[in-house]
């Protein structure tokens, strides 16, 4: 697989994990009203998901010696 098929199969994935990332509650008291939502339990699985993929990913380039702007 070649540094770009690898960008465009995982692309999607990484966006999520950003996306997923940034909505993360900063404070207190975001936290406190995110735990009160419906979604969170699934929220939570998706990021421990996704950003366990991500560490995959960047082994995998790693070691593939993928070039230094998509390692």
């Amino acid at each position: 697989m070649t540094a770009l098929q690898f960008e465009q199969t995982y692309r999607d994935e990484w966006a999520e994990l950003e996306t997923l990332l940034h909505d993360l509650p900063t404070s207190a008291m975001e936290r406190r009203r995110a735990r009160r939502g419906h979604d969170d339990a699934f929220h939570t699985a998706r990021l421990a998901e996704l950003y366990r993929r991500a560490c995959g990913h960047l082994a995998l380039a790693r070691g593939r010696a993928y070039p230094a702007h998509l390692v």
